[in-house]
Formats: C-alpha cells, structure tokens, sequence
C-alpha cells in the first residue's frame, strides 16, 4: 500500500517524494517514520521551516493555516498518523476537548487510555517496529505493549492480593482483570493467594 502518488497543490514533486519516503501505511493509519520529536509527533522539514508532518501533509492538501489552527487526529488518535482522512483542522481548545471525550490524556492526575509509555516513547516504538515494513504481528505487539488496560489486567491477574491493587470490580477492566476462580476462594476465606 502507498500513499497518493499525485503530488498535492501545495506541494512540489520533490518535497512530496520526500514526504511519502517516510511513511507506511497500514491498514488503518499512515505511519510516521521520520524524525518524531519529544510530544511523539512527526517532524518533517520543507522550505526551511520544520513542522509536524500531519501539518505539513494537510496545508500540502488544503494550503496554509494560521498559526493558532492546529491539524487534529479525529478518527484514530495516534500522534504518528498521517492519514489525511483521520485529519481535520481545529482549535487547540476542540483538540484538548476531544482528548478528554476520548479519554486519552494523561498527566499526574490522569492516565485513561493514553499509553503508559509516553507519547514520544510509544511513536518511537512503532516507527521501530515499521522500519522493515509492515509486519501486522510486530506492530499489534507493540500496539498493545503501552495499553494501560492491559498492564492494569495483568497486574490484577499476578497479584497476591487483587483487590488491594485497585481491581476489585474487574468489570472496569472488561473482564481482563478477574483472577482464576481459585484464588478468589482463597482469599475470600481469608487464605494467601498462590
């Protein structure tokens, strides 16, 4: 699979063979796999200004946006995606609402579905994972390797006393959390878990 091989409007030929060098795409996303930065977005240099590359791969399409209009993830929200179907231009304030709707920020307070290791450290991953190519088994590995809920589930399923660690309504964890049947009998009467 490849991207679009018409070069966009805003865009010369050279820069967009540049551009399309660094991606991969997959069934659902287009990969970033240059150079990605610290917030785990894409970066990508043309005309001397260095920009995230979903910005760049939308003002090529749609031509340029003020500085206060960020380009928003709004199907897949992977930092790395530069889908322009999964891109929309917003405000800061409509990407910070989404984020929270969509329950993946994250900070000291809050870590939802963001991943566990960070965003920079999760793109990073993934552009790992893609540098050979597509490969569906690699890059669900990875996919998954940051996902909180499964960390959380787990560490439900491992612990000696699960419900001391938080996972004593395993509902919240869609079923992951729920220890073998066993050791809930032996904790229930009191007993160690094994």
């Amino acid at each position: 699979m490849t991207l679009e091989p018409v070069t966009p409007v805003y865009c010369s030929a050279t820069t967009w063979s540049r551009f399309t060098a660094k991606v991969v795409v997959t069934p659902g996303c287009h990969y970033w796999i240059g150079a990605i930065a610290d917030d785990g977005y894409g970066r990508f240099t043309a005309g001397g200004r260095t920009v995230r590359a979903s910005r760049f791969l939308w003002t090529a399409h749609h031509g340029p946006l003020p500085p206060q209009v960020v380009v928003m993830h709004q199907v897949c929200d992977e930092p790395s995606c530069v889908r322009l179907a999964d891109l929309r231009a917003g405000s800061q304030a409509e990407n910070l609402a989404t984020a929270a709707r969509r329950d993946r920020s994250s900070g000291w307070r809050h870590t939802g579905r963001a991943d566990r290791r960070g965003m920079a450290a999760r793109s990073r991953a993934i552009r790992a994972a893609l540098l050979d190519g597509y490969d569906p088994d690699r890059l669900a590995a990875v996919l998954a390797a940051g996902d909180p809920r499964a960390h959380w589930a787990a560490l439900c399923r491992s612990s000696r006393s699960w419900p001391a660690v938080g996972c004593a309504d395993p509902a919240r964890l869609g079923g992951m959390g729920q220890p073998p049947s066993s050791t809930l009998s032996r904790t229930a009467a009191g007993g160690q878990a094994a």
